[in-house]
Parts: C-alpha cells; structure tokens; sequence
C-alpha cells in the first residue's frame, strides 16, 4: 500500500511504493500539498503494478506526475547521470584519476544494457554487486575494489543530489583478497642489482630515477631535461597523481647516469630525458605499455616468473580469469626508496616528504622540510652502481 513521508530538509512529500517484484521505493512528489501527494502516490504504485517493464512504468508516473501537479518530474537515466558526473570531475582531476572515473562510468553503463535508459533511482546494490562480481572476472581483486571505490563516489553523488533515497553502494564490501595472495614489496639489493645488470639505455635510467626518487613511471617517462638542474643536482616536476610540486636532489648513481645520457639521448636540451618512454605515454597517456616493457625486462633479469595470460573469452569481450598480481612492478620502486630510507635511519617524516605522500603527519610536525636536509636522506641510500 502506497504511503507518504517526509524528509529532513525537503519541503516536499515523498510517495512509498511496491514494485512488482515487490522492492520497496520512494519518489519525491514535488509538491508540499499533501492530498496531491496522496494521490500521486496511489497512481505511482497502480503505474508500477500494472505496466509490464519499469521503463513503461516511469513514463507513466512522469505523465501522471505532470497531469496533477502540472510540473515537470526530472528524470535523470542512469546513462545521463554518469555523463554529468563526467563533466564536473574533467577539470578537477589528473589526467590519469580522470580517465580511471571515465573507464568505471563507461563499463558500468554499458554493464547496465537496456536498463542504462531508465532513471537512476532504480539501479539497486544488486546491480552494484553484479557489475562488482563481473570485474573480478576481467580484473584482480585490487583492480576490482578500486573501480567499487570509484562506482560508491558517482553513486553518492546521484544521493546528495536527491537523485537516490540511499548510496547503494555502500551495501557492496569490497572483495577480500585471497591467502596468501601476491602484495606489492620492495625489492631486494639483489633483485635491484640484477635488474640494473640487464637494463641499458632509457629503461637503465628510468629504474634508477625510481629506486632514488620513489617517484611513479608516468612521471619518470615524462620528464624533459629542463627537469633537471645539472649544476646544483636536482630534480623538479609536479607530480600528475597529487599535482604536489617535488623538488628532490639526485643521488650519485643518477648523477653519474645523466652524464652519459645527455650526449646519447638528446641533442636539445629542453628535450625528453626519456624519448622514447616519452612518446609512448603521448601516444595515448597511458602507461601499460612500459608496465608490460619493465615486466619483460624483469623476467629477463630473473627478478620474476614470465606472466601467464589467460586466453580471451569467445565473445572476445574479457579473458576467461583475471590478470594475477604480480607483487613486483615498477610501482614497487616507490616502496624500495621508502624501505632503503628507513633501513639507513632517515626519518619516516622526511621519507613521506621525499616520495611525496600526503600525511598529516608531516602536516602537522613540519612547515617546510629543507633541501640539504632531503640531500641528507637521499645520501644515506646504497650506491647501486
């Protein structure tokens, strides 16, 4: 039976009714009036109950709600919500954030089929925990948590815009990761050495910026000479995750290294350091294709075992199982420059500082955390070359 409440805030009544399968829903009724509330709620659960699909159902309210009201009912798809939410993250995101926002409103839309066309209200935890369970099909568990986290943030701003009675997102756990799973570590002194023995050229280069900076492959891949302050041995960029502005002095090996390289490389001194890691990334902005290059790299040096890929599924959508993580990647040099800080004594505070973590820790204990202070840090690391 067809009710009416109202919420804190809303000036509005708000109809409760029966679907047919028997789910339980609310609608604003865009009026204060409380007999056309009434009213409108009776005709809202008559409309669900007696139309065979709930699109049908939705264009009935709206007509309904437009004939005793007079107005008309906003009513957003799930396909029109996801394209908004788009538009306001463009420009307050990364590049790289923005693009993973994009993928998960994409697959989830598309996830969504016919039902992409109806209004947002309907999209249920039990369509959050399909499209989670498909994702784990196609993706690791860490890949498949992070795009939930994603799906919970659009969905609760469907909420706070009134869009949605709840974030049905927020019913889904996030999947547990197997025992004795792989998880991302640092690498050894010997794994990095063999590493370094095996790689030349750019890759040499770029594996060194990362044991000595900590700092992410897409950022390494795109630095240019003028990055780079030969004379008094430091590096500045900004970074493209956090945008923080890192200015870091390079350690000896590099040093040493970009000597080499600015009569091998480059002929113009505000060129990429990395030319051809630098190309690969404006290519499509994308850094899988020198993940997959530094994964064959480290099979080569016997750092890691070959990676199985499963086959494709028939349809030629998705592989038959996930991708399994790998524990080493070159995101694990971040880690390697934390571990070898903290093993020679530098403080976790300027080891945060260094790498470019956000902590309040470092917030709340140091206004400004000197150069010659981070030249100290960075000189207590081994020389691996």
């Amino acid at each position: 039976m067809a009710s009416l409440r109202k919420r804190t805030g809303s000036q509005f009544w708000f109809a409760c009714f029966t679907l047919p399968k028997g789910r339980r829903v609310q609608r604003s009724t865009g009026t204060s009036d409380r007999k056309l509330a009434r009213q409108l709620a009776e005709q809202f659960e008559l409309a669900a109950s007696t139309h065979r699909t709930a699109k049908q159902a939705q264009r009935v309210m709206a007509d309904l709600h437009r004939h005793i009201t007079g107005q008309t009912v906003d009513r957003t798809s799930v396909r029109d919500f996801f394209i908004t939410w788009l538009k306001g993250k463009k420009g307050a995101l990364s590049t790289s954030s923005y693009e993973a926002y994009e993928a998960v409103a994409t697959s989830f839309v598309q996830f969504m089929g016919e039902r992409a066309d109806l209004e947002i209200a309907h999209v249920t935890a039990t369509d959050v925990i399909k499209f989670r369970d498909f994702l784990a099909t196609q993706v690791s568990v860490n890949s498949t948590n992070n795009r939930l986290k994603i799906l919970r943030v659009a969905l609760q701003q469907a909420w706070r815009d009134g869009k949605l009675e709840e974030n049905p997102g927020k019913k889904v756990q996030s999947l547990k990761k197997a025992k004795g799973g792989s998880q991302r570590r640092a690498f050894s002194i010997e794994e990095l050495k063999a590493l370094l023995k095996e790689a030349s050229g750019e890759w040499k280069g770029q594996i060194l910026l990362g044991i000595y900076t900590g700092q992410r492959l897409g950022d390494i891949a795109q630095l240019c000479w003028d990055n780079i302050n030969v004379e008094k041995k430091i590096l500045s960029l900004s970074t493209q995750k956090t945008e923080r502005r890192q200015i870091l002095p390079l350690a000896p090996a590099v040093v040493r290294w970009l000597a080499g390289a600015a009569s091998e490389f480059t002929g113009k001194a505000e060129g990429p350091l990395f030319p051809k890691a630098h190309a690969t990334i404006s290519k499509n902005g994308k850094v899988g294709t020198l993940s997959n290059q530094f994964y064959a790299l480290m099979t080569k040096a016997g750092v890691v075992k070959p990676r199985l890929n499963h086959e494709k599924k028939p349809d030629g959508k998705g592989r038959t199982a996930p991708r399994l993580l790998s524990e080493l990647s070159f995101h694990s040099l971040r880690h390697t420059t934390t571990s070898m800080m903290k093993n020679s004594g530098v403080s976790p505070a300027f080891v945060q500082e260094f790498v470019g973590h956000d902590s309040k820790t470092v917030s709340q204990n140091y206004t400004h955390i000197d150069l010659a202070s981070l030249q100290e840090a960075v000189g207590a690391m081994p020389d691996l070359l």
